[in-house]
């Protein structure tokens, strides 16, 4: 299973799912290659956004880990006016926002 992180949330010892392409289709990081923090600076500086990584069940839970954290903070910057039905809203609406960004 493959899944596209933004650059900043890469971690070293992930390893590439499709080969990491500049503007110009130059293969920056060919697929299969384990990413080290020489690697995802490198990219950073060269303006790459997202990279595609393969997901193991170690990737995959510490996915689900940071929405659940995510969905704890909304409910403790929420828990004093979650009785209004406004703001129950924007909490659903920001939830969503993030779960869409984690999962670009």
């Amino acid at each position: 299973m493959d899944d596209y992180i933004p650059i900043q949330n890469a971690l070293p010892d992930m390893v590439i799912a499709k080969d990491v392409v500049d503007q110009n289709e130059h293969v920056l990081l060919p697929e299969g290659t384990v990413l080290t923090s020489t690697h995802i600076q490198s990219l950073i500086k060269r303006g790459i956004t997202q990279i595609c990584i393969q997901l193991t069940e170690a990737t995959a839970i510490d996915h689900s880990a940071d929405l659940l954290r995510q969905r704890e903070r909304l409910d403790q910057l929420f828990h004093k006016t979650s009785h209004f039905p406004i703001n129950s809203l924007l909490k659903s609406y920001v939830m969503q926002y993030r779960e869409e960004k984690t999962n670009e």
